[in-house]
């Protein structure tokens, strides 16, 4: 069973960026607010892509999959360890991987 998602987890491109994350939901794991999709970004610092003519780093975090079914905060179901999302990137957007260290909180 996948990991509930916090706002102590990174999430990163490919190329070592990180993406913001927040959280305005009163759930929480260890005093940690849970990670909801609006709370990915839409920012990502760091990413060492250099731009050129054909190349961009990611600097857009968009979430596309790893919500929970059966857990939700307000209404918004949480982000799980089987996150997926991609940066905004150029030639090709970078996947992005979610890390959690909370082993307490596991969800569907």
């Amino acid at each position: 069973m996948p990991q509930v998602l916090t706002t102590s987890a990174q999430i990163m491109c490919g190329h070592g960026g990180q993406a913001q994350l927040s959280s305005s939901s009163k759930l929480k794991v260890n005093g940690t607010p849970v990670l909801l999709q609006a709370g990915v970004g839409p920012t990502i610092n760091g990413c060492t892509v250099q731009t050129t003519n054909s190349t961009a780093p990611d600097l857009v975090a968009t979430v596309s999959g790893g919500l929970a079914t059966k857990l939700a905060s307000g209404g918004a179901p949480v982000l799980l360890s089987t996150f997926t999302g991609t940066g905004s990137g150029l030639p090709q957007p970078s996947p992005l991987t979610a890390t959690e260290s909370q082993t307490k909180v596991l969800a569907t």
